[in-house]
């Protein structure tokens, strides 16, 4: 058995990017590790889409991974979503080489994305908050008492 290999990057520029979709920064990011692969969209069996707080920064749940890569062309490939947090990107690797090792496609792509700012910062304060413990968080937040954030 081959052992799986990573055969392409890709990224964007890091940065708040209020003016891109999600869509828009996983585009550019798969189209770049496609190309780096020498691949085509085609070539794979399956991709791992891995995002975290998408839902909460942009209200799309559910099929984020299918929703943001519409612009590849990828019908008929398998596209299943991973988010576990910080650890999302790497759940993502470690499925893809799970998969290639259990012989079940040749190709896989994983592709992690994610916009943690929205204009309203508040958005993004909460997002990053649901990805602890939010039952915790409430009984920490309780203790501290509600004049914590002026505090220093």
């Amino acid at each position: 058995m081959n052992r799986p290999v990573i055969a392409g990057i890709g990224t964007t520029r890091f940065g708040n990017h209020l003016d891109r979709s999600l869509g828009d920064l996983a585009g550019e990011a798969v189209t770049a590790a496609l190309s780096d692969a020498g691949l085509a969209a085609g070539d794979l069996d399956c991709v791992f889409a891995s995002n975290s707080v998408a839902g909460v920064i942009t209200g799309q749940e559910a099929v984020r991974g299918q929703v943001s890569l519409k612009d590849i062309p990828l019908a008929g490939i398998p596209i299943f979503n991973i988010e576990n947090a910080c650890a999302s990107g790497s759940s993502a690797v470690h499925l893809a080489a799970s998969y290639l090792n259990g012989c079940m496609g040749d190709v896989a792509l994983v592709v992690g994305y994610e916009k943690m700012v929205h204009a309203d910062k508040s958005v993004s304060f909460h997002a990053l908050e649901t990805c602890s413990d939010i039952e915790e968080m409430a009984e920490i937040k309780a203790g501290l008492g509600p004049d914590a954030a002026k505090r220093s």
